[in-house]
């Protein structure tokens, strides 16, 4: 191989690589839309830029205008959680890494110059280049490794969002229930208010004894009680469904809208249900090992022995 046709070939393979890279990123990221879309009927977009993150907020603000349904909040957590756009960059790495592993190693130049001291005089230029054979021969098998790796990091990244997804509705039943226990303890403070004034009203006309007046303001005491302990719980589920929204300043001024739906008429059956659930999980087609977080914990080694070179010299 001649250096003129090395450079043309290496220049024609370098200029084909971003458009490479950006596909298997597309490609990746909507397998992703797919699997939630499926699940959740849901959309999920990765900001991947100013204006993209300009829209979304213009779309969490058109949704927080009207009373906040378990589906909102949901599609709302899909938009603008945080930590859920930094899992996406998870695709953006391993797809990297797919470049990476496509990417034909550099050649080594070398340049010598050397003065004659004696007769015949003139100054002598040798160079020469070589590139490492062996590891261009394992690109192929280090770019399947790559993709394969890639296609885990988008299972993983899928299995992420539908856990926000869950996430999101435990924290909004749990605040709706907070909201309806409430109302009840109000009613409960409200009767027990009503209950101690008579009791005073009796005990003043000797009707009762202190134990019994004693006792009714016990009771008046621990639905205040429980009215505030209800109360704290609201703010904390309150605080908690913000915070997988992604809102803050303004925009978590929301109410919630309607209550707890009603409990199901029969029990969920249990034949089947561990198949069902091991046919649902995301992360298990990918072959993730327990405890594996990281696409790029572990990588194909790219510091191959030096043997087997190729070059060409002048």
């Amino acid at each position: 191989m001649t250096a003129s046709r090395f450079v043309a070939f290496s220049a024609i393979f370098a200029f084909s690589l971003p458009a490479g890279l950006a596909r298997d990123k597309e490609d990746a990221f909507r397998s992703v839309q797919r699997s939630v879309q499926e699940r959740t009927g849901k959309v999920v977009r990765w900001e991947e830029d100013q204006a993209a993150r300009e829209q979304t907020l213009q779309n969490v603000r058109q949704l927080l205008r009207k009373p906040l349904t378990v589906d909102t909040a949901v599609q709302i957590a899909l938009l603008n959680n945080r930590s859920l756009q930094a899992t996406f960059q998870e695709i953006g790495l391993s797809a990297a890494d797919v470049l990476e592993a496509a990417t034909i190693p550099n050649p080594r130049f070398d340049l010598a110059v050397r003065f004659p001291d004696k007769p015949p005089s003139g100054t002598y230029v040798d160079y020469s280049a070589a590139i490492d054979f062996l590891s261009i021969i394992m690109i192929p098998l280090k770019k399947r490794v790559a993709k394969d790796r890639l296609e885990s990091a988008a299972l993983r990244v899928a299995d992420d969002t539908l856990e926000l997804v869950s996430q999101v509705k435990g924290a909004f039943y749990s605040l709706q229930a907070s909201q309806q226990l409430l109302k009840r303890f109000k009613l409960i403070v409200d009767a027990n208010a009503a209950s101690l004034d008579l009791a005073q009203r009796q005990h003043e006309a000797g009707n009762i004894k202190d134990l019994a007046l004693a006792q009714q303001q016990a009771s008046y005491s621990r639905s205040r009680l429980d009215v505030a302990a209800t109360e704290a719980e609201i703010r904390r589920n309150r605080e908690k469904l913000n915070r997988l929204l992604g809102l803050w300043g303004s925009d978590t001024d929301w109410q919630i809208a309607g209550e707890l739906p009603e409990v199901p008429s029969s029990d969920l059956p249990i034949r089947g249900l561990e198949r069902l659930a091991i046919s649902q999980r995301l992360d298990l087609p990918g072959g993730l090992s327990p405890g594996h977080k990281s696409g790029r914990g572990s990588r194909v080694n790219k510091s191959l022995p030096a043997c087997g070179r190729i070059g060409f010299r002048g």
